[in-house]
């Protein structure tokens, strides 16, 4: 690309813009009902020469070449070109009088000024963001002729922040004009280059923002008088579980026992919604007896903790022969669930050594350049999961079932790494009974449904969206198997910050739920009452069955769903309760749900009439119709009484089985008797004809007896 012919595109765009100002000034002048308009474009165009200005200046000085994403920039500056000839042509077209301007104005001139307005402002901003692309080009190459003389770390550090907070900006006005281009591209086919240099200047800033994010990360913990920095320094921080204490409440922070109205407010608590859970918590915390995992290589914690969270025996630290051959090995006799203790404050990071590193002073009051990470927070959690794979001489966890949350069972999962949630029960709204009923579920179903639950701004996702997403869903997952150990609140407003979208915690969902080695529900065919309510459910579509047939569905699927487990219903039921929530918002599609139901049923039948579609079918339907599903389930641990009804439905269509059955059997004799009949017509006949035989016979034998008389 030959920075020349940028400069020449910008210089002479910039001249043409200052003959359009002086035409535009002679119209407002003849045109006084056209001031305000022609002045917002007089505006619009003194900014576009000014960037146009400053872009030629910057390629006329830049000593480097110029990034790939500006070879598109001369087609952007003739497409803008265009739009200003256009100006300038709307402007000549209202030769005449006064009194002719005003009316060719009102009648044709102002609508179509509005619309190249419009283009202009996004030709305006794109041009606006090459240049601040330039700028953070040039920034960078001060940057590395810097780290090539490594001098003056802090200076590299604040501009790798300056290029990443800078690139954050050019994403969010990125995404701010793509949300305006749809509308101008349907009216100007010449959007569609503006467009496509928007999609390839958001991967770029994209790509520098997690370089410069990278950069900034790595040089704050490096010193070139001391080298890499080690945190082993750092006040040790000792490890301890405590499976009681540290559930999840998605519905905000404070005291778990607390019930939630249905209008998400406090009330009250009540000894006989949550008495199962305190004898639940009273008889676990009696042994709270654990062996502990420091992932950060300290050795291991031997640590007894008592009901009142007192420390009966203080941690034993293996010698250094015992690290040097545990280093050789690399494993672990310890099992994998540390949690963070609720005395160890959030801005202090637990030791860690590397082995094969120098060990260094820091400290996290230090001036400079360091940030301290909080082991609660996801860029600590992924600088532990960096740690443990950066090198061949880093402990990593053993591969136990503990530290597993993908791929084992639902009773394992709720084992080691569940979260105690609330749900709103409306199943005995009729009665006047509304309730909120509390459980645990496996973290991943929890943190999933409350992130899809939360408010997320689009453009949020277009700020952080990153491209590569089978490692984004590794790491999202690597970020529960940490955080189910430790205890991580993963927040939504974290996870958007790191980049996950909505799709991301929709895939997640899916791939738990499909990984489980047993199904969520399992329902076995084993009547025709079953599948043929099924067969009705795959010709389900919103709003198609009847209000009397869908509702004595919900009643069937809700007796099978008294039948599962106490703890396998309330997770499936948490799942419906939160999956409406999120469709009744917009927040999940129904191909989602179609995905969810596929992982989530498992529904057999001897013979395949049903389909591979049913799965979906029936999470299609349940969502859809969790209201009045409610009434024949029970989201909580107590069954109570359910009033199931008559199968109408079923019994008609039996009915009606029967009858075709006795018609098909009536339709089976009718053939028997036709032959019957037959035989007895030929059987007549037959007689007849030996009749008639015998009567000639013995008229022939009288005449031959005349005859010889």
């Amino acid at each position: 690309m030959d920075p020349l012919s940028i400069t020449t595109a910008c210089v002479g765009l910039a001249g043409t813009i200052t003959t359009v100002s002086l035409s535009m000034n002679t119209f407002i002048r003849d045109v006084g009902d056209a001031r305000s308009d022609i002045e917002d474009i007089s505006r619009e165009l003194s900014s576009l020469k000014l960037v146009l200005e400053l872009i030629a200046d910057d390629v006329k000085n830049s000593s480097s070449p110029l990034p790939k994403n500006l070879e598109i920039l001369p087609g952007v500056v003739s497409n803008c070109s265009r739009v200003v000839k256009d100006i300038d042509t709307c402007i000549k077209a209202h030769d005449g009088t006064g009194i002719q301007k005003r009316a060719r104005w009102v009648t044709i001139g102002k609508g179509d000024m509005t619309k190249l307005k419009s283009n202009l402002e996004s030709h305006k901003a794109t041009l606006g963001l090459a240049l601040e692309m330039l700028s953070i080009t040039a920034l960078r190459d001060v940057q590395h002729e810097a780290v090539a003389a490594k001098q003056n770390t802090e200076s590299l550090i604040k501009d790798s922040r300056e290029i990443a907070d800078s690139t954050t900006k050019i994403l969010e006005a990125i995404a701010e004009l793509q949300a305006r281009l749809p509308q101008s591209s349907r009216e100007n086919p010449s959007s569609y280059l503006l467009s496509r240099y928007l999609d390839e200047l958001t991967s770029d800033a994209a790509t520098v923002h997690d370089n410069a994010e990278t950069r900034w990360e790595e040089l704050s913990n490096f010193s070139p008088e001391e080298g890499p920095r080690s945190l082993s320094a750092s006040p040790t921080v000792e490890l301890s579980v405590d499976h009681t204490t540290t559930a999840w409440n998605p519905y905000g922070d404070g005291n778990l026992h607390q019930i939630w109205g249905p209008d998400d407010t406090q009330v009250p608590s009540t000894s006989s919604t949550i008495l199962e859970t305190q004898e639940r918590l009273s008889s676990s915390r009696s042994r709270a007896t654990v062996t502990e995992w420091n992932p950060y290589g300290e050795g291991n914690l031997d640590q007894t903790w008592g009901p009142d969270d007192t420390q009966r025996e203080t941690p034993r630290l293996p010698s250094p022969e015992t690290l040097s051959s545990l280093s050789t090995s690399r494993s672990f006799t310890t099992e994998p669930r540390p949690s963070v203790s609720d005395s160890v404050p959030d801005d202090v990071e637990p030791s860690r050594q590397i082995s094969g590193h120098p060990v260094g002073q820091d400290s996290l009051g230090d001036s400079g350049n360091q940030r301290g990470r909080s082991t609660r927070s996801f860029g600590g959690l992924m600088e532990r999961l960096k740690v443990s794979s950066a090198s061949q001489d880093v402990l990593v966890p053993p591969a136990t079932a503990e530290s597993k949350v993908f791929g084992v069972t639902l009773e394992e999962s709720m084992h080691h790494a569940s979260v105690e949630v609330a749900a709103l029960d409306n199943s005995l709204l009729s009665h006047g009974v509304s309730r909120t009923v509390r459980g645990q579920v496996p973290i991943v179903i929890g943190q999933c449904l409350k992130f899809l639950r939360a408010k997320v701004l689009p453009v949020q996702f277009a700020i952080l969206q990153r491209r590569n997403t089978e490692k984004r869903l590794g790491e999202l997952r690597l970020a529960f198997e940490i955080a189910a150990k430790d205890g991580t609140d993963l927040s939504p407003e974290l996870l958007q910050r790191r980049g996950f979208t909505g799709q991301d915690m929709s895939t997640t969902l899916v791939s738990y739920l499909s990984s489980l080695r047993d199904s969520l529900v399992h329902w076995e065919v084993d009547s025709e009452q079953f599948s043929f309510y099924l067969r009705k459910i795959t010709k389900f579509r919103p709003g198609r069955l009847g209000g009397a047939q869908c509702r004595e569905i919900l009643s069937f699927l809700g007796r099978k769903t008294c039948s599962l487990p106490k703890t396998t219903r309330f997770v499936f039921m948490y799942l419906l309760h939160e999956l409406q929530a999120c469709r009744s918002e917009g927040r999940v599609s129904r191909s989602c749900l179609r995905d969810v139901g596929q992982a989530v049923f498992s529904i057999t039948q001897e013979s395949s009439r049903l389909g591979d579609d049913v799965a979906a079918q029936v999470m299609l339907m349940l969502v859809t119709n969790y209201s009045a599903f409610q009434e024949f389930s029970r989201i909580g641990y107590d069954e109570g009484h359910v009033d199931f009804l008559k199968p109408v439905l079923w019994e008609e269509h039996a009915a009606a089985v029967r009858e075709e059955e006795r018609r098909r059997e009536a339709e089976m004799d009718e053939p028997m008797r036709r032959r019957r009949a037959e035989l007895r017509d030929r059987r007549r006949r037959r007689e007849e004809e030996e009749k008639e035989l015998k009567f000639w016979a013995s008229v022939a034998g009288a005449e031959q007896t005349d005859r010889q008389a």
